[in-house]
């Protein structure tokens, strides 16, 4: 399929379907990003270790927070 084809598809899909095309193009992107690989293996080796683990009362500290900033 060439690219002009791709994107006439693109042309039918449904919102939802769009937002969904676009977190697999961001995880594509991100996953073909030797910076964004190393930061995931960094980590993945600090969460092994014990490191940067957060408990559970600032982690429904920073959702609250997120959602009072509407995000």
């Amino acid at each position: 399929m060439s690219f002009a084809e791709v994107k006439e598809r693109v042309k039918e899909l449904t919102p939802e379907e769009l937002d969904d095309l676009a977190l697999h193009v961001e995880f594509l992107r991100r996953t073909n990003d030797p910076a964004w690989q190393q930061e995931m293996a960094r980590r993945a080796q600090a969460a092994a270790a014990g490191a940067e683990l957060h408990s559970m009362e600032e982690v429904e500290a920073l959702h609250r927070r997120l959602i009072a900033e509407g995000r």
